[in-house]
């Protein structure tokens, strides 16, 4: 009669492996999200060599006024239209870190191919902000279906 004795469990600890990598920086405009935003409200800045689109509502070229009323809220349609650049449907998420700001649609599912979507800003200043409001915008783009694990519909 035999006998076998077992070790370990099976299960897989760990590896290390190198790989190259090569990955394309476009900007704004031209990446496979394409980002352009409303010309009186938007501009862009140069980040790292690529040109980036940034919100802004100070002073306007041409305007008299200096920014958003206080105690008061304003909306902006179509601030930022985004593009699917790339070949397959997206699903984006829009976020701000700044409390008063906030966009309506704030995400769009499926977004296919070649189709564009726009979002529009509201600046709520009804509990009078001590200061010029700054922050930072998160768009969140991944496959449609995916829930940004990269792994398509079924998670694979």
């Amino acid at each position: 009669m035999g006998s076998g004795v077992l070790f370990g469990t099976g299960a897989f600890a760990s590896t290390d492996a190198d790989r190259s990598v090569s990955i394309a920086i476009a900007g704004d405009a031209s990446a496979y999200l394409g980002i352009e935003g409303h010309p009186d409200y938007t501009g862009t800045e140069v980040a790292g060599g690529v040109e980036v689109v940034t919100l802004e509502m100070g002073e306007l070229d041409g305007a008299d006024g200096e920014g958003v009323n206080q105690r008061a809220t304003t909306t902006i349609d179509e601030i930022l239209t985004f593009t699917n650049q790339s070949a397959n449907d997206i699903d984006i998420e829009i976020d701000s870190d700044v409390d008063e700001i906030s966009f309506d649609p704030s995400s769009f599912s499926g977004l296919s191919p070649g189709s564009s979507e726009s979002t529009g800003i509201t600046i709520d200043t009804t509990d009078e902000p001590e200061e010029d409001l700054t922050g930072d915008l998160t768009i969140n783009a991944t496959l449609a279906g995916d829930g940004g694990d990269g792994g398509g519909e079924d998670g694979d």
